[in-house]
């Protein structure tokens, strides 16, 4: 018995998310603070779906100063309540809170002279995969929640590798899966 793998290239989508699809979905992102901007949509988008991310994006990058970590790390518990009552963001405190402590997880990781995006890559070589084992998902799942990160679960951790083109996730027959095929993975 075979299954055949659905591909979200395939579905109906939104403008918003048709665009996503075409220009940053599965593309190479080597920088570090970008990642990690990456990760924490990922982190939002756990038990709902990507399009309300994508709807709410731009006032999750306001209400958390665009993913700077310094910044993050400075959140008040008066701040975060605050952003309970903000309408245009997903009001979940547990995932507010975990902004602050996202942050201070990466922020520990660079005073450990461990580079983000270098850690992300090393997991497959520096070459771009069509999959990821479950092992190495598992692995990183673990290795960031032991690293303090929250809300890293494996199906975050998965989306999380082709958003930023660990995987690429676009099926064959899209024309965007050629263009990421194509990439070479240079860190900057």
């Amino acid at each position: 018995m075979t299954t055949d793998k659905k591909y979200w290239c395939d579905m109906k989508m939104s403008d918003t998310a048709k665009a996503y699809h075409d220009q940053r979905w599965g593309r190479a992102i080597t920088n570090k603070q970008d990642m990690f901007a990456m990760l924490m949509l990922e982190c939002w988008q756990a038990g709902l779906s990507w399009e309300i991310i994508l709807r709410k994006e731009q006032a999750l990058n306001e209400a958390f100063f665009n993913w700077d970590c310094q910044a993050l790390t400075q959140m008040s518990e008066e701040y975060m309540e605050k952003q309970m009552a903000n309408p245009e963001i997903i009001r979940h405190l547990g995932k507010i809170k975990a902004m602050r402590t996202n942050a201070q997880a990466f922020i520990a990781l660079e005073k450990q002279g461990i580079d983000f995006a270098t850690w992300v890559w090393q997991q497959v070589d520096f070459v771009p995969q069509l999959e990821v084992k479950s092992d190495i998902i598992l692995q990183m799942s673990r290795q960031l929640k032991k690293w303090g990160f929250k809300f890293v679960g494996t199906t975050t951790v998965q989306s999380f590798l082709e958003a930023v083109g660990v995987v690429n996730p676009h099926a064959p027959h899209c024309p965007c899966f050629n263009e990421i095929a194509l990439v070479q993975v240079k860190l900057s």
